[in-house]
């Protein structure tokens, strides 16, 4: 299971610090959704759902492909909707958190290579 290997690996890599990072792994959904997993550090595991994850994957798609309306299908089965409610982020809004893009854009690598979904 690709969550299984990359979620411990990704969470503790040194260039997260001391702290380390959760991991989210997306896929595009033929309906429009997003399926999200998330590896959550403290829990050290996947979580059924995670808001706060939703909406970091958001801010970056958002960023990237312009989308004002984002519809995610975590574990849980759950709707989780992240929307813009102002102008579309642009990409300086990451600019400041370098690790998370790094984080993202791996996830989106590894998703890519492997549908994990």
């Amino acid at each position: 299971e690709p969550l299984q290997f990359w979620g411990p690996r990704v969470r503790r890599h040194p260039v997260f610090g001391a702290a380390g990072t959760n991991l989210d792994l997306i896929a595009f959904r033929a309906n429009g959704a997003v399926a999200i997993r998330t590896w959550e550090r403290g829990v050290e595991g996947e979580t059924l759902a995670c808001g706060s994850g939703a909406v970091a994957v958001g801010l970056f798609l958002m960023s990237e492909h312009g989308a004002r309306r984002l519809v995610f299908k975590p574990r849980s089965g759950d709707r989780l909707v992240v929307e813009a409610l102002g102008g579309v982020p642009a990409g300086q809004v990451l600019e400041r958190e370098r690790r998370f893009d790094l984080m993202l854009r791996f996830a989106q690598v590894v998703v890519g290579a492997l549908a994990v979904c």
